[in-house]
């Protein structure tokens, strides 16, 4: 499938609160959580308004939001683009990988000493073990609930027990043939086990049996652990993007 299926499917998967299409960019708000969710995605090119033109109307529309000016940047932006944002002060962060595993049938089957609970729904119990788990706030945890209040693909919460202890936690987002991992994390006492491994392995099986047969990912570059596990279990880099902040 070519890289830019991958990126619309991306985009579906992970919601926002709030989108403005505007002249090809799509605008995307969700009281701050996740650069995914806060940023402005170039699609196309329409219309007869200049790129400067574009840039300060977005400027202009996030910062009546009270949220920073983010773009994201991908290989299908245009070429003039980013030379005009970096001329307007925004700065590369987060340079990242998105991952291509083309095969789910590749991928062995988990560990049995390991419990998966899996729910089809948001809970506020799952959203409590991500926030302990990655460290995030209590008030990104609850945009998180509001993201995925009703998600409109086929969406997996997931938690690996050791025993009766929770151990690391995640999402898929099942669209087509794809499954989509995102929020995949392992509880800091727990690292070093294998335990994300084989968190993997249960969301995989359970996308196959679902009718997916491909998956897709998104990891911070700069993250060794994280892109060895993901070479391990067969995927690769299809593309990498990254975000301009205006500084």
């Amino acid at each position: 499938m070519a890289a830019g299926k991958i990126e619309e499917f991306s985009i579906n998967a992970w919601p926002s609160l709030q989108t403005i299409l505007m002249d090809g960019w799509l605008l995307r708000f969700a009281d701050g959580y996740t650069k995914r969710s806060n940023s402005i995605s170039p699609l196309y090119e329409g219309g007869k308004q200049t790129f400067s033109e574009k840039i300060a109307l977005c400027e202009d529309i996030y910062d009546k939001a009270g949220q920073p000016v983010i773009f994201k940047i991908t290989p299908f932006i245009h070429p003039e683009l980013e030379p005009l944002l970096e001329a307007r002060g925004y700065k590369t962060i987060e340079p990242s990988l998105v991952m291509e595993l083309d095969d789910l049938s590749s991928v062995p089957e988990p560990d049995s000493r390991f419990e998966l609970r899996l729910t089809p729904s948001v809970s506020e119990e799952w959203v409590n073990r991500l926030i302990s788990m990655n460290g995030m706030s209590e008030r990104d945890g609850r945009t998180t609930m509001k993201l995925f209040e009703r998600p409109l693909m086929r969406t997996g919460f997931f938690t690996l027990y050791d025993g009766h202890t929770p151990v690391a936690c995640g999402l898929g987002v099942a669209n087509e043939e794809y499954v989509g991992l995102f929020d995949i994390v392992t509880h800091p006492d727990h690292r070093g086990r294998g335990c994300g491994e084989q968190l993997l392995r249960h969301i995989l099986r359970w996308a196959r049996e679902g009718g997916a047969n491909k998956s897709y990912l998104m990891v911070l570059k700069d993250n060794p652990p994280a892109n060895r596990l993901y070479e391990k279990l067969n995927y690769r880099t299809i593309y990498e993007y990254s975000y301009r902040k205006r500084v």
